[in-house]
């Protein structure tokens, strides 16, 4: 979305919840929490294509994803 809160864009498109965005240090990506009660991962997308990619496939709770410099 612009910063006046107008032309918001969902970038996920998912059925399961999604939160804990993380952006990018390069502001191209943002990695994020997405899952069910039974099990979350964490995935990363891609702003620009919206390709996805799931990092983590552990059958846990992996969640508050965040970037290292």
């Amino acid at each position: 979305m612009n910063s006046d809160g107008s032309n918001i864009e969902n970038l996920t498109n998912d059925d399961l919840e999604d939160y804990s965005p993380s952006w990018s240090p390069d502001g191209n990506w943002i990695a994020y929490t997405k899952g069910n009660s039974d099990n979350y991962d964490v995935w990363v997308i891609n702003v620009n294509t919206k390709i996805k990619y799931r990092l983590t496939t552990q059958p846990k709770r992996d969640e508050s994803p965040f970037w290292r410099n």
